[in-house]
């Protein structure tokens, strides 16, 4: 597994607004890695530490930067989230133990309103047992429950932590297809789209998963989910 990395692409910096200084600063990368976060000053060995208010990894109002009189660096770069560790994943979701069905998530704020999550179906997936002996396959329920992970993850990481500990739970699914068999050993993507939101209470979300063949083996058209 690697580290959970804080990607950032640029989006809009007037070069003439900086000082030179705080240039070197703002445009070096930023890593996320163990809920602190770390700029590299271009020309000068080791790193300058920063304190954040960030959440799960995304830069909220950076005292270490703002004490340079520079942006905070969500001001200035869309975050790239990539998260591949069970212990980053439990920062975002409440769920825990087999109930933490998913394996990673990708979140890009440049399209924020679709996240992708993955999962690798293994031979010892609880959720395997007994569906079918000597026939396995990925229940219904598991793949439905998949694309509800992502959605509650997408809430989270939308709303810059604004959510703090408040849950979003099922109320309505919809126009559900079953397209292929998922098998163990198949490494699936869950790609999950937020359509509408009412409020800061309700969410309508559509979804669909590929396999590693790039067919779509899942597709659902409406997830209603409520912010409890």
């Amino acid at each position: 597994m690697t580290t959970t990395m804080l990607e950032h692409k640029k989006r809009h910096m007037n070069d003439d607004d900086y000082t030179p200084d705080q240039l070197k600063l703002v445009k070096e990368a930023i890593v996320f890695r163990s809920g602190e976060i770390f700029a590299t000053r271009m020309n000068c060995p080791g790193s300058l530490p920063l304190n954040s208010s960030g959440c799960y990894g995304v830069c909220l109002g950076s005292k270490g930067l703002s004490t340079y009189g520079i942006k905070t660096p969500c001001e200035l770069y869309q975050c790239v989230i990539n998260i591949d560790r069970r212990e980053d994943l439990e920062k975002i979701l409440p769920h825990r133990k087999n109930a933490l069905m998913i394996d990673g998530l990708y979140y890009d704020q440049g399209n924020e309103n679709i996240i992708k999550a993955f999962k690798t179906v293994k031979n010892f997936d609880p959720f395997l047992d007994g569906h079918f002996p000597c026939n396995p396959m990925l229940p219904g329920y598991c793949q439905i429950e998949l694309v509800n992970l992502a959605a509650a993850s997408l809430i989270k990481l939308k709303s810059n932590g604004k959510m703090g500990n408040i849950a979003t739970v099922v109320r309505e699914v919809s126009g559900v297809k079953y397209k292929e068999v998922i098998r163990p050993e198949d490494r699936l993507s869950i790609i999950v789209k937020l359509n509408q939101t009412r409020g800061n209470k309700l969410f309508v979300f559509s979804g669909e998963i590929t396999n590693q063949a790039n067919e779509r083996v899942m597709t659902v058209e409406k997830v209603t989910g409520l912010a409890i």
